[in-house]
């Protein structure tokens, strides 16, 4: 029957899925322990190093400019 195939697969995600519950739960006791909590040290997702915002903003300057000069359509 399929149901009693092999699923390494299967096995191999349900496995990760064990290993991510117990570092989470590791985490909290450290965390407990130590009380500090781990968001306090993570980058913050919407803020970027100011030099690439300033690459960026630089290079759509640039690409503006070319299209005012007639680079465009």
């Amino acid at each position: 029957r399929v149901e009693q195939l092999p699923d390494p697969e299967g096995e191999m995600l349900r496995s990760l899925h064990d290993k991510v519950l117990e570092l989470e739960a590791r985490l909290i006791e450290l965390e407990a322990v130590s009380h500090v909590h781990r968001k306090d040290f993570h980058f913050k997702h919407n803020e970027l190093p100011e030099q690439l915002w300033q690459t960026l903003l630089d290079e759509s300057a640039s690409v503006e400019e070319e299209y005012n000069q007639g680079a465009g359509i």
